[in-house]
């Protein structure tokens, strides 16, 4: 499983198996992030909106979570990758947000102490190989209060973008994709489970997980859980925000 440790910029191209030709470099991720911060909504907190891996493993310090949505945008596996879960000879499809509909998903205040290093952290994971386009956006949570946090939609201008992302359509390449991180199918199911977990439903991945199950993928075993309880300090950081624009 990805940890902290790994998500040093080398330790992490190693781990998906990706040369550094084909990943941003470390300027180009500073850039991103300040460009991010500097665009965005003036504030006290900072929020990040998860919708993909990371609801089970945030690897973020965080002092408060909520079960937010996000409206205008949703799931989509449209990111073909040949690394992570996939290869070169089994490539395989990355989940991203796509403009329609709605996604319910995860809401994460950093805390205030560990800001910088989860953000580098962060920026390392989401945009190694820039297929993403962070934004900020407004999220609301189940009591109807409101927060902007930043996302990370699919950058529709990248080579690895791929329009067709219907069930019918990625199932098939998803099934048969397997990399230095394990199988593809592995994260369809961990997200249905999170999913779950909280109460949640999309049915775009529980259809695709139940198309994955039909077709003979088995479900990985369930028997450990990430605790999502975040500590018991409270974030008061006057970070700015940021926005990219899309």
């Amino acid at each position: 499983m990805l940890t902290r440790d790994i998500l040093q910029l080398q330790d992490y191209r190693r781990y998906l198996g990706l040369p550094a030709s084909e990943t941003l470099s470390e300027g180009q991720l500073r850039q991103s992030l300040i460009e991010t911060l500097i665009g965005g909504p003036e504030g006290r907190e900072l929020w990040i909106f998860a919708y993909g891996s990371l609801m089970w493993n945030p690897l973020l310090s965080f002092d408060r979570m909520e079960v937010a949505r996000l409206e205008g945008w949703r799931r989509s596996f449209c990111l073909e990758m040949v690394a992570g879960r996939a290869a070169p000879e089994s490539p395989g499809r990355m989940l991203a947000l796509v403009r329609g509909g709605a996604t319910d998903g995860l809401a994460f205040r950093l805390s205030r102490e560990t800001l910088a290093e989860d953000l580098d952290r962060l920026w390392t994971r989401e945009m190694i190989v820039g297929s993403y386009c962070p934004l900020w956006a407004p999220v609301r949570f189940r009591d109807g209060r409101k927060a902007d946090a930043i996302t990370f939609v699919a950058d529709v201008r990248q080579a690895h973008y791929r329009p067709g992302a219907a069930v019918s359509e990625v199932a098939g390449v998803i099934s048969g994709a397997v990399g230095p991180m394990g199988r593809n199918t592995d994260y369809v199911f961990s997200l249905d489970s999170a999913l779950r977990a909280n109460a949640l439903r999309d049915d775009y991945v529980s259809d695709l997980a139940a198309a994955l199950v039909g077709a003979g993928s088995q479900r990985p075993d369930s028997g450990s859980t990430i605790d999502l309880t975040p500590p018991a300090h409270t974030c008061s950081s006057a970070m700015p925000a940021a926005r990219c624009g899309s």
